[in-house]
């Protein structure tokens, strides 16, 4: 079951590997919805039963600013409200901290919506 606590911080954090970056050495998108994958997986291994299995139904990424090559990111959720017989709805922070040691910043959010079979 997930905990009542609205807002949880994952004990994850990764780094931007190269292979995750375009020409520019900024993240693909198509890598910001493989680390919210990596991290909504850790959460729910963390929080729901195997024998309960969840499918995703939709999901929606908001990008707020570049992540580099390198960068650590890390990982907030919020649970949001849901319907009983639902899966859950989490709202995911991803912020990253550039490899300079700079302050830590908002680079995207993606709102994930999961159902039940």
């Amino acid at each position: 079951m997930l905990p009542n606590d609205g807002d949880l911080s994952l004990p994850l954090s990764l780094a931007c590997p190269i292979e995750w970056t375009d020409y520019n050495g900024h993240m693909n998108v198509a890598y910001y919805a493989r680390a919210f994958d990596i991290a909504s997986a850790a959460f729910l291994s963390s929080t729901e039963s195997p024998a309960a299995p969840l499918t995703l139904l939709r999901s929606r990424i908001d990008y707020r600013r570049e992540v580099l090559e390198g960068a650590e990111l890390r990982f907030d959720i919020r649970i949001l409200p849901s319907a009983p017989d639902s899966g859950p709805h989490l709202a995911i922070f991803m912020m990253a901290r550039p490899e300079n040691g700079a302050e830590s910043y908002l680079a995207a959010v993606e709102q994930r919506e999961f159902r039940r079979p």
